[in-house]
Parts: C-alpha cells; sequence; structure tokens
C-alpha cells in the first residue's frame, strides 16, 4: 500500500460493486423506482410471448412483479433477479434479491452471533466459506400467507447468504428463494452454486 502526500497511508475502501453468475434465463431488475416500469415490460412481455389473447394476464403480472420490487426497495433492496428458466415443461420460478444492511443505529450483529442467535431458536444455519470470504448460510421455510396483497399462496423455500462488506460496518444480504417445493433442495443446490461465484469489485 502506498502512501498519500501527506505521508500516511490511505485508507481502504469498501468495495464498488459485485457480480454472481446468474443462471441463464434469469432476468434482473435494478430496485430504481424511476426505472422500474420498463425492466417489468421486458420481463412480462417474455413471460407472456404468445399469449396475447389473455391482456388481463399481463397486467396481474406486472402488478405482481412491481409490487414485489418496491417492497425490497423500501426494505434495502438493490437487485432483483426473477427465473423463468425452462426445463421441459417447468418453469424453474426462483427468485434473488440483494439487499444492502447498513449499520444504522450502531453496529450491526457479527455473522457469528446472528447465526448463534439463530441456531438457538431452532433455525437451520452454518458459517460457510465463500470466495468473497466467510458468509452466513440460512435456510428456512416460509408458509403459505394468502391474505397479504402479494403474498405466497403455497410454501416458500428461502436461502439467506450474509456477508460483511469488507472494510466497511455494512452487509450484503443474498435472499433466494422458490416456491416449487418437490425441487427445493434441487433448487437450493443451485442457489448454493451461485452464491459461490460471488466477487467483489473494486
Amino acid at each position: 500500500m502506498t502512501e498519500d502526500a501527506t505521508g500516511a497511508a490511505p485508507q481502504p475502501t469498501p468495495p464498488r460493486d459485485y457480480r454472481m453468475a446468474i443462471p441463464e434465463g434469469w432476468h434482473r431488475i435494478v430496485l430504481d423506482p424511476a426505472r422500474l416500469d420498463p425492466q417489468i415490460d421486458r420481463i412480462v412481455s417474455h413471460v407472456t410471448r404468445g399469449k396475447d389473447s389473455i391482456p388481463r394476464l399481463k397486467v396481474q403480472l406486472a402488478e405482481a412483479i412491481k409490487g414485489q420490487a418496491v417492497q425490497a426497495w423500501s426494505n434495502g433492496g438493490i437487485e432483483l433477479y426473477l427465473s423463468t428458466q425452462q426445463v421441459g415443461d417447468v418453469t424453474l420460478s426462483a427468485s434473488l434479491l440483494t439487499t444492502f444492511v447498513p449499520a444504522k443505529n450502531g453496529p450491526l450483529p457479527t455473522l457469528v452471533e446472528h447465526g448463534t442467535t439463530l441456531a438457538k431458536e431452532g433455525e437451520d444455519v452454518a458459517m460457510v466459506d465463500l470466495a468473497v470470504g466467510p458468509a452466513l448460510r440460512h435456510r428456512y421455510r416460509e408458509e403459505p400467507d394468502p391474505s397479504a396483497q402479494y403474498g405466497n399462496r403455497v410454501p416458500i423455500t428461502h436461502l439467506d447468504y450474509h456477508l460483511q462488506l469488507p472494510n466497511s460496518d455494512a452487509q450484503l444480504m443474498l435472499s433466494f428463494s422458490t416456491p416449487l417445493e418437490p425441487l427445493a433442495n434441487q433448487m437450493v443446490g443451485l442457489f448454493d452454486t451461485v452464491a459461490a461465484t460471488m466477487q467483489w469489485l473494486g
């Protein structure tokens, strides 16, 4: 590390960005409200290709995606990836939300501290080593909530990865989910593979 003009070593800075290897058939949405509509329109057009006779389907799908995106943005979401990947006649429905978690009111619990708390509650958690460093891996199942406007109607399998942002008090969370309960273990394996490709940039 070289010194600056004052003779002091420059302070290391957090990475400016990140990247992952996202499977083919996944669509990226940057969660900036000013940029949502055209991104959602492209996804809806792709998903409903050949179904122009059901215009209401497009409206409902766009509303559901926008509701999910707006809620994610309000909770610190940065990007949302939605899978429309097909294997035969099966759509591998899944999503990945990346969320920036700042240290607003004092230091955040460390990954180990957070994991210990979850483990005491009986949660499926473990510390794992990724290429970017240690991460807290948390798998859980969400039961249906049909009363919520954009709530799930089927059980949802979740896999969260909590990462410490280098040279920062903040953390980044990768939140994977899928409603494909019969394929939950296979989808979780895919999620693990995607998380393993995580890289910091800059």
